[in-house]
């Protein structure tokens, strides 16, 4: 959804493939040795192979509204959070049953800890670092929906 986003947003054509990941094609492995997505391949043949790092090559071609020109360090330090801390509290709320050394409860508690800090700063604020949308909104909000 990321790299999607990023894309949709840069007004950047790419071709779009859905892939299956419980039977994730041969051509994907070829691409990229991880087999996981998204994948993007350039004209040139580069490929990237992570979220952020298509969500940034996008907006390095086309940031019509400064996603990622100011307060770069502060969004790098949430996206980051993020990806690690939130995402593993996250799987371990979604995924509970594969967790079994906590209740659901706790997990549900875990993640609330967090998104209460981002309901705070939403409740003053229209974007996390202020008044302007960021490549950080948009790296969060895909996880945040879930």
């Amino acid at each position: 959804m990321r790299a999607r986003l990023s894309l949709a947003y840069a007004g950047i054509s790419y071709e779009h493939r859905e892939i299956l990941l419980k039977d994730r094609p041969e051509a994907l492995y070829h691409l990229s040795a991880k087999g996981t997505v998204p994948v993007l391949q350039l004209t040139d043949q580069t490929v990237i192979d992570e979220s952020m790092a298509v969500m940034k090559w996008a907006l390095q071609k086309n940031d019509p509204d400064h996603w990622y020109t100011n307060r770069i360090d502060e969004q790098d330090a949430l996206i980051l959070r993020n990806d690690g801390e939130f995402k593993e509290r996250l799987d371990r709320y979604k995924y509970h049953v594969r967790f079994p050394k906590e209740s659901y409860e706790t997990y549900q508690e875990n993640i609330s800890e967090i998104l209460s800090e981002y309901d705070l700063v939403l409740s003053s604020s229209s974007y996390l670092l202020g008044g302007q949308v960021s490549l950080a909104d948009m790296a969060l909000f895909p996880f945040i929906r879930q």
